[in-house]
């Protein structure tokens, strides 16, 4: 079941009737979800086709906490098989993607300080008050020190270059809803290792051993993959400032790309040469940080068998998983499917060993 809510996120229609319902939540990437729903004039008058300035919402019934935005609403008739609405859009973090940097910042600090600067500047307490969303809280649930960024923004897109950070140190974020207050708790989080190396919580293990792995795919790809970069700042020709962000690799082993810094700038020697550098150095690792090999496990697995979702593991976790062939691995759980139509309810999560 789900509320449809308007604009203001006060419940405007319960949603009990669907032929097919997909949420999608990912570990540090925005999630998205899409209804398939019997279209009726009710149904489609509440879902007002024509506000195109104003933000509706859906959200769980299960799981308040899960709310998504609407962006996308498609009619279809057919004779045959009847009308049917199609709902979707992406989760409620995906608001941080409405803002960019307005104006030039240069911030030194851990990732959890930046990505608050990030998101005090464009939505909490900015300087314009119409870029301000009221509710919207900031939350660091990070549990181990992450290392200090020198980054500079200046016209950015803010929600890609939080991700982009996220990416980089392998950490996750979410959006928490407060349905009765409207208000939206932003939080950066690592996942919980249940894997079966270690001892400090009961381990979560996916195997035909178990019974809980239906199906697997493997995939890697190593296409993607870069492992050096030169990074060019301000300055024209051969005179622009380099950075090279390199590892041991040497030979055709060697895979090279280009990050264009250009935007990154001293401002007139206001930045010392070393500060600089640090910035040049972490647009590199960052560009690295999303050019990695691609080595995922994707598993339809018994959603009350064994180990159940948001209850003996989450978003985010690390955890253990060995196909028929005996290949094992412990990876991080970095996407869940959940599926819900007339064939029943399916859980499909996605595991990374990034």
């Amino acid at each position: 079941m789900f509320y449809l809510l308007d604009s203001q996120m006060k419940i405007k229609r319960v949603i009990e009737t669907y032929k097919s319902a997909i949420w999608t939540e990912r570990y540090n990437e925005r999630g998205d979800f899409e209804l398939y729903i019997p279209a009726t004039a009710d149904i489609i008058a509440d879902v007002n086709f024509n506000s195109t300035n104003t933000t509706q919402y859906i959200c769980r019934a299960d799981d308040t906490k899960k709310c998504g935005m609407i962006e996308s609403i498609k009619i279809s008739t057919d004779a045959d098989e009847g009308n049917y609405l199609t709902v979707s859009g992406h989760m409620i973090e995906s608001a941080i993607f409405r803002r960019v940097v307005l104006s030039q910042f240069t911030y030194t600090g851990s990732a959890a300080k930046t990505i608050e600067r990030l998101l005090y500047r464009s939505i909490i307490a900015p300087g314009d008050s119409h870029r301000k969303i009221n509710g919207f809280t900031f939350k660091n649930s990070l549990t181990t020190a992450d290392r200090d960024l020198t980054n500079q923004y200046n016209g950015e897109n803010v929600g890609e270059a939080i991700e982009a950070i996220c990416k980089t140190l392998d950490i996750g974020y979410r959006a928490n809803f407060d349905l009765e207050s409207g208000a939206i708790e932003f939080e950066i989080y690592e996942g919980t290792n249940r894997t079966l190396g270690q001892t400090e919580v009961p381990p979560v293990i996916f195997s035909n051993d178990f019974n809980n792995l239906l199906s697997s795919a493997l995939t890697v790809n190593v296409e993607p993959w870069k492992n050096t970069a030169m990074v060019l700042g301000e300055g024209q020709g051969t005179s622009r400032v380099k950075a090279l962000f390199a590892g041991y690799q040497m030979g055709i082993e060697r895979r090279e790309m280009y990050v264009n810094a250009e935007q990154t700038s001293t401002n007139g020697n206001e930045m010392t040469p070393q500060t600089y550098f640090n910035a040049l150095y972490d647009k590199g690792q960052q560009a690295l940080g999303e050019s990695k090999v691609l080595t995922e496990t994707e598993a339809d697995v018994a959603p009350n068998y064994g180990f159940k979702l948001n209850q003996d593991y989450f978003l985010g976790d690390w955890v253990s998983v060995r196909n028929e062939y005996g290949m094992e691995s412990n990876p991080r759980v970095v996407e869940i499917i959940e599926a819900q139509d007339e064939t029943g309810y399916s859980i499909i999560p996605t595991f990374s060993t990034e």
